[in-house]
């Protein structure tokens, strides 16, 4: 019985996960229980692959926290 409550358990960390990413955006998943910096690290990390500076958009908070960033170019305002 006690199995599937430490399997659920052990789901709900972890590193955080790139859900979509591309030259101009990416939205990385993390859990609330884990701090944002992971999350923008690795958002940061896929921009600079482009030569740009991840900004963060948006924050979307339920079981699992969406974090969207825009990749931008250094010197703009935008995409």
């Amino acid at each position: 019985m006690a199995t599937p409550i430490l399997i659920a358990l052990a789901s709900c960390g972890g590193k955080p996960v790139a859900i979509n990413a591309s030259e101009v955006a990416i939205v990385v998943r993390y859990s609330w229980s884990d701090s944002p910096e992971a999350a923008t690290a690795m958002a940061q990390e896929n921009c600079a692959k482009y030569g740009r500076n991840a900004v963060l958009q948006s924050i979307d908070n339920g079981g699992s926290v969406f974090a969207s960033y825009y990749c931008i170019k250094p010197g703009t305002a935008g995409p």
